[in-house]
C-alpha cells in the first residue's frame, strides 16, 4: 500500500517544485534598461586622492566638511559636512585621516552596506583634498 500512496504523490511533488522555481527559470530575462536621469558622474579632480573600493550607486555628491574622530563603538572616522550632516567613508586615506581637517570630499552612497559605528551614512570616498 505504501509505494501506491509513494507514487499518487510523485506528481503533486513536480508540481510544487515548478511553482517555486523563479521567474528567471521560467523564461529569458532581458536586460534591464538605464534610467533615463541617469547621468554619468563627473570626473574626479586632478589633485584629489581616489577611491579603492568600487562604486554601488551612480549618484556622486561633493560636500565641503571637516573630518572627525568619533570614539562610538570602538571608534571611526566621520566627514561633518557645514550644514551638519555626517557622512562615513568606509576607506578614509591615512593622510586625511586628522581630527578637525577642513575638506571637500567627492562622495557616492552605499545604501547596500552597513555599519557598527551608525554614527553617519555610509559612503564611498571618489575624491578628497584639502581646504
Amino acid at each position: 500500500m505504501r509505494p501506491l500512496f509513494l507514487l499518487a504523490l510523485l506528481p503533486l511533488v513536480a508540481l510544487g517544485l515548478a511553482a517555486c522555481a523563479s521567474p528567471a527559470d521560467r523564461a529569458p530575462a532581458s536586460p534591464p534598461e538605464p534610467p533615463a536621469s541617469a547621468t554619468p558622474p563627473s570626473p574626479p579632480d586632478p589633485g584629489a586622492t581616489p577611491a579603492e573600493s568600487a562604486p554601488a550607486t551612480d549618484s556622486v555628491f561633493t560636500v565641503a566638511g571637516t573630518v572627525r574622530r568619533i570614539e562610538l563603538e570602538g571608534g571611526g572616522w566621520l566627514i561633518e559636512a557645514e550644514g551638519g550632516t555626517r557622512y562615513q567613508p568606509l576607506a578614509l586615506d591615512e593622510a586625511f585621516r586628522q581630527d578637525g581637517l577642513a575638506v571637500t570630499a567627492t562622495l557616492r552612497p552605499r545604501p547596500d552596506m552597513m555599519s557598527t559605528l551608525m554614527a553617519g551614512a555610509l559612503v564611498d570616498v571618489v575624491s578628497i583634498r584639502r581646504r
